[in-house]
């Protein structure tokens, strides 16, 4: 279960969308980018509520989730950011967007409880983990389109860059734009290791 989440402007045309799980598992942010009657949301959170949220919130700033939300964007591929991703592109038809280096994960949501355990994860945590609000009704799904170092995700005028930073997972990126000096950094700062090495 969520907390209701409401859209707060950081800077004009950003906003951020903070979802609370109930339990030991924190939050997890999902941030809007809208450029005029465009809208692009990064990190979509869990398969619950968020994505619901994140409609009421585009609605809530007099856009239409079905015609201006144009892409979902990834910074990598555990849960807690792509849970949410298919059930919004069901609603709103959004392109999902993701590193090669973490399409896995989208596709096969099992794998982020194996690439825990492997790291030494106790196996009651991660069984109450696939039994939390970060997997409930979490399939799995395909990609729109796969982001390389280097690409560019364009909404209007913004540009954002896409840098693979790996570290937390194997595709982890960040977004920069860089006309505004602002950086999406997903959990690049988060110190969990990437759980898709072999050991």
């Amino acid at each position: 279960m969520t907390e209701k989440m409401t859209p707060t402007e950081i800077v004009p045309g950003v906003y951020a969308i903070k979802g609370r799980f109930a339990g030991e598992f924190g939050f997890i942010s999902s941030y809007l980018v809208v450029e005029g009657e465009q809208a692009l949301v990064i990190d979509p959170g869990t398969a619950g509520d968020p994505g619901e949220e994140i409609v009421k919130g585009m609605v809530s700033l007099g856009l239409n989730p079905k015609k201006a939300l144009i892409g979902i964007l990834c910074t990598h591929g555990h849960p807690d950011h792509v849970g949410g991703a298919a059930r919004l592109r069901r609603s709103t038809g959004a392109q999902i967007m993701i590193h090669s280096g973490d399409v896995d994960l989208l596709e096969n949501p099992r794998l982020f409880i194996k690439q825990r355990l492997r790291l030494g994860a106790a196996e009651r945590l991660a069984m109450k983990m696939d039994r939390s609000p970060l997997r409930i009704n979490y399939t799995g799904t395909k990609p729109d389109r796969i982001l390389r170092q280097g690409d560019e995700v364009k909404i209007g005028h913004v540009v954002l860059k896409v840098i693979h930073t790996g570290g937390h997972s194997a595709g982890h990126c960040v977004f920069l734009d860089a006309d505004r000096k602002i950086l999406f950094s997903g959990d690049e700062l988060n110190n969990l290791p990437d759980d898709s090495r072999k050991f």
